[in-house]
């Protein structure tokens, strides 16, 4: 079967040369082809087809076909008659929601959100690392008619979108450098940082600085400035971010907005537990 690029870098089973098709012990093999498939969809911009749902996951187009129907069957996947293309289905939604729901930080990011976007007025987003891009787990949008739009759920290529580099910044240099290799550095704009050594001199910038900086580096004339959000024990977490117009942000100041977003970035890590420590202190899970 001929082989295709994985989806938005995800890599998944071949069940041409593994013949468990990737399967660990443990798992079971059509469970664990069903969470690909849906994992596709929800990974897609649009509805797939059949045929490009069994070639990017590998399957043969007979197994996809009894996966897909099991799913539509069970309300997870949704089929448009018209077109015979597949997309999540209502309670694939369903369950979506309730796992936001079900999440604290995702629960309070959207209250920070909101809060962050009526101080400025441009759009804020709190993402975080999942397979190696930057998920938005909360928006806010601007009331501006020009604005950056942003959703919930939407991914973000962490080299060059100012959460993603946050979100990369924290990382051990090993997993940061794994994390590249296997999503690569795609040039989206001129100034989209395109090697790695170019990548360590800007998060070292990221991490001396305390905030990240996206000027257009993944869309034109899009300026991004984005903190970190800190656990009680200090790890990154995820990150907050503002998003909007070159010359709106440009006219607002670097500097201003980095006020904000460390001082949004700052409230939500108190909430989720962190307290700065002074010089000698340990971290809290070595406290007795």
């Amino acid at each position: 079967m001929q082989s295709s690029a994985p989806l938005n870098g995800i890599q998944l089973p071949d069940e041409t040369s593994d013949p468990t098709g990737g399967i660990r012990k443990g798992e079971v093999g059509s469970a664990r082809k069903m969470l690909d498939i849906l994992h596709l969809l929800a990974s897609a911009d649009a509805e797939q087809s059949l045929s490009v749902i069994s070639r990017t996951l590998r399957l043969h187009p007979t197994t996809t076909l009894r996966l897909l129907a099991t799913g539509v069957n069970a309300g997870f996947i949704a089929r448009d008659p018209a077109s015979r293309r597949y997309q999540l289905g209502p309670r694939a939604l369903a369950l979506g929601l309730r796992a936001v729901a079900q999440n604290r930080l995702a629960t309070l990011a959207q209250p920070a959100a909101v809060s962050l976007r009526n101080q400025i007025d441009e759009t804020v987003h709190v993402s975080v690392l999942d397979r190696g891009d930057a998920l938005d787990i909360a928006t806010a949008e601007s009331s501006h008619t020009v604005r950056v739009c942003s959703t919930v759920g939407g991914r973000l290529p962490v080299h060059c979108s100012s959460t993603g580099k946050v979100l990369l910044a924290h990382l051990p240099p090993v997993e940061m450098r794994a994390i590249v290799q296997l999503k690569g550095l795609r040039r989206y704009t001129p100034r989209t940082i395109s090697t790695l050594d170019e990548l360590e001199r800007d998060l070292e910038e990221v991490r001396r600085r305390g905030v990240a900086l996206d000027f257009a580096e993944y869309e034109d004339e899009v300026w991004c400035v984005a903190a970190p959000i800190l656990d009680r024990t200090g790890a990154c977490v995820a990150a907050i971010g503002i998003s909007g117009p070159r010359w709106r942000l440009e006219r607002r100041g670097v500097d201003r907005l980095s006020q904000l977003v460390r001082g949004a970035a700052s409230q939500l890590s108190t909430t989720l537990g962190h307290r700065p420590r002074e010089a000698g202190q340990p971290p809290p899970d070595q406290v007795a």
